[in-house]
């Protein structure tokens, strides 16, 4: 028990130091100023996924805040997770991932500065069939959401980014979208939206967001209908 108590203590310290040069000296401001919106909730999605979706030998992780607060709870519990793989485009989560000894692979492309990740070819899905033949997990998040009669439309903060995420979706076995209550029909624009076409999705969220014209009963009713398994990381 005292060595697992010194791992923990250790991992935390990594995680802090890491932290703190990305909110003071990374440079990625899109990023260090999503860090701090809804903390509370994306922490909550965040030490649910790394309690329930961690069960293949590989996690495919995406970019963003979020997908950062996964990376690190399964840091803090390296010893448990000390077999799993993680892809990513995510500079961070690899940072993270890397200084606890938890193997970590980054997928190529353009390095966007701004959100910290790379911006991966169109060819990724063909990528990750070919190395990952064997289940994995895909998390995918965004920088908005909108479910409707038709689905899920997700959108995203560049055009780039959609190939990614369509390869996450269309490759894994277990598809996840996580996205806190704060990123629910926000204003869209075409450029930056694609409609996810998956029916087997487990979409993790904080809570389920209230509007006049959606309440909870029609998420949870449409999500039904659609097939999508709903959790609310509590």
């Amino acid at each position: 028990m005292t060595g697992h108590l010194e791992t923990v203590t250790h991992n935390s310290i990594a995680i802090k130091r890491l932290d703190d040069y990305l909110r003071n000296d990374s440079g990625a401001s899109a990023f260090v100023e999503s860090l701090d919106t809804n903390w509370a909730g994306k922490s909550a999605i965040a030490k649910y996924i790394a309690e329930h979706f961690t069960m293949d030998e590989s996690l495919v992780l995406d970019a963003g805040s979020t997908s950062y607060e996964i990376a690190k709870n399964i840091a803090l519990d390296a010893d448990r997770n000390k077999s799993l793989h993680i892809i990513t485009n995510n500079l961070a989560a690899s940072l993270c991932l890397a200084s606890v000894n938890i193997s970590c692979s980054i997928i190529g492309g353009e390095v966007d500065p701004l959100h910290f990740c790379t911006l991966p070819s169109p060819q990724v899905d063909e990528f990750l069939r070919q190395q990952y033949a064997k289940s994995f997990t895909s998390i995918i998040t965004a920088a908005a959401i909108v479910i409707s009669d038709n689905g899920i439309d997700i959108r995203a903060r560049k055009s780039a980014q959609f190939d990614y995420k369509r390869a996450l979706l269309g490759s894994a076995s277990t598809k996840v979208i996580a996205v806190d209550h704060t990123k629910w029909m926000l204003p869209f624009d075409g450029e930056h939206m694609f409609h996810v076409a998956a029916t087997d999705i487990h979409l993790v969220v904080d809570k389920i967001p209230e509007f006049e014209l959606l309440p909870p009963n029609r998420i949870r009713e449409l999500c039904d209908r659609m097939g999508y398994q709903l959790h609310v990381a509590t």
